[in-house]
């Protein structure tokens, strides 16, 4: 029997849990290319601070959690990064699954039924006005204008274009509605956070360095994971458990350098490294201090730069975590084993904070973190999420009215838990949704037909709250994909011993190199300039508007 491919487009709305009605909902429709303030777009020194004052807390965490002579700290931790909408963030999402639509959105024209069917959920007002020919004769017709309370579409790159596409085959229908006006396309957040996983695996990620001590494959053979994927999308879960223990491991590792620990299991850490009169200081006083001190250990390993205009080159414009000091140090002998250690670090953590961002349904620091992913995806040569990247910048910065500019940022999340910490991107949360269904239409077997599966999409509200409450009351634990404990701490062990005892991959001022990545050389940020930057993006600001 032949297997059948079936294509349908599955959607879901969610409430906002931040009331943004009150704010303008009107639309510039005029954009010049001197509206676009390139500066605004890119990141700042500002959000470069930010950003690291993010990092410190979560590598607080790490220290804490993992070495013995970290313990006294624990009290002094952040367990949650506070923001403006923390409280409304910790509430519950309410989620009504729409149904199954028996639309292919491969295909231009289901997309456009798809969009259609769509705009029937947004909120209208019809009037009627008068409109005047414009010709000798002067006469007026009365005609009826619609206007929209706009709501949002999100999904990942190709949904988003394709939504687009169906958005310009309609532009010249009569009515608004017509045009697919009153929804806004724009891109969610898991499926970026996947690509910025391929990122990672394109610059550090080669079969041909595995007897290289301390690269990615090297350490992916040394704790045998061998359901690691060759592209991370092919395995999300099993490439960030991999991620995970791999940015502990150099977090810890790199701490052992640098407040030299006797190993991991040292208990006992160093009182020089804490400031003078560090006992007798307060609550909130110790845990300033403690940050400062984590932040200065970050500030050694980490590098993320920032790209502005400059006069000469890009490297007298960039802004390096680790070149913040007054003073300028002598030019040390190029390691191009700690540079590929550091950049591990950097870009791990990196998509550690654009995860915490989202668990905490931080907008604000979700949309910080974008900025450094346009630098990362341009310079990656991800053409696609880096257009992506910057129309979610302008978007907010330019093109969207007030309401629909917050919703950008904070509508992005769904809270399932009614806990602080369990917010998830709403793209995710779809292809939880999508799950289901593809479940339930598995157990058609032989019976499986449209009908039966818009049925099925009908009832998958229902059908979700029946589950969640007979898994409830029989102590049913949700199926996690995640390490276990007990191994998840053996495989750091073999990493931190790995980069430590054997290859010492953060000792300083040792010319070695790692010859399957002989290239590499400081941040990949450092791979772009600010002129092209800026060319790029009025081409790219350009095509938007004139869409």
């Amino acid at each position: 029997m032949k297997t059948q491919s079936l294509h349908y487009f599955q959607v879901y709305a969610v409430k906002d849990r931040i009331n943004f009605s009150h704010l303008p909902d009107y639309f510039d429709q005029n954009p010049t290319v001197d509206a676009l303030e390139v500066q605004s777009v890119l990141p700042t020194a500002s959000d470069l601070h930010d950003l690291i004052q993010d990092v410190t807390i979560l590598v607080a965490r790490d220290l804490c959690a993992y070495l013995p002579a970290f313990a006294r700290f624990v009290p002094l931790t952040v367990e949650h990064i506070q923001h403006c909408h923390s409280k409304e963030m910790s509430k519950p999402s309410e989620v009504v699954p729409l149904g199954v639509m028996l639309k292919d959105e491969n295909k231009l024209d289901e997309m456009v039924d798809a969009l259609l069917l769509l705009h029937d959920y947004v909120p209208t007002v019809t009037t009627k006005e008068c409109m005047e020919v414009a010709d000798e004769s002067n006469e007026v017709f009365e005609v009826e204008v619609d206007h929209f309370h706009h709501v949002q579409l999100g999904g990942d790159q190709l949904t988003k274009a394709r939504s687009l596409g169906a958005q310009q085959i309609r532009a010249n229908s009569e009515t608004k509605r017509e045009q697919l006006r009153g929804l806004v396309p724009v891109i969610e957040d898991w499926h970026t956070r996947v690509i910025l996983m391929s990122v990672i695996w394109k610059r550090l990620y080669k079969d041909s360095s595995s007897q290289e001590g301390g690269t990615l494959y090297q350490l992916k053979n040394l704790i045998n994971h061998t359901n690691l994927p060759t592209k991370p999308k092919n395995n999300v879960n099993a490439t960030e458990d991999f991620l995970t223990v791999v940015r502990i491991g150099h977090v810890i590792a790199a701490a052992i350098e640098h407040f030299h620990l006797d190993g991991m299991n040292d208990e006992h850490f160093p009182e020089e490294e804490l400031p003078h009169g560090f006992n007798s200081m307060s609550t909130c006083e110790k845990q300033n201090a403690f940050h400062r001190m984590v932040k200065k250990f970050v500030k050694s390993y980490v590098n993320f730069d920032v790209v502005g205009p400059a006069t000469s080159d890009v490297e007298s414009a960039s802004f390096t975590i680790s070149d913040v000091d007054d003073t300028t140090p002598e030019p040390a002998p190029h390691d191009g084993v700690r540079e590929y250690a550091c950049e591990v670090l950097s870009l791990t953590l990196l998509e550690h904070n654009f995860h915490d961002a989202t668990r905490e349904g931080d907008g604000n620091r979700v949309l910080r973190v974008w900025k450094f992913l346009l630098l990362i995806f341009k310079a990656a040569g991800n053409h696609n999420y880096a257009i992506e990247a910057f129309t979610l910048l302008v978007q907010y910065y330019f093109l969207l009215p007030p309401r629909l500019s917050q919703q950008l940022i904070w509508s992005r999340f769904v809270n399932t838990h009614s806990q602080p910490g369990c917010n998830i991107p709403c793209d995710l949360h779809l292809e939880h949704l999508n799950r289901t269904v593809k479940t339930a239409v598995q157990n058609l077997c032989a019976n499986v037909t449209p009908n039966a599966i818009t049925r099925i999409g009908k009832v998958l509200g229902p059908i979700m709250k029946v589950c969640t409450k007979f898994d409830s009351y029989s102590n049913v634990g949700q199926h996690s994909s995640a390490h276990l404990e007990k191994s998840f701490q053996k495989d750091l062990q073999h990493i931190v011993n790995e980069l430590n005892t054997r290859s010492k991959v953060f000792a300083k001022n040792q010319r070695r190199k790692h010859h399957s990545f002989k290239n590499l050389s400081g941040s990949i940020i450092k791979n772009n300039t600010y002129s092209k930057l800026q060319e790029w993006m009025i081409m790219h600001w350009k095509k938007i508007t004139y869409h």
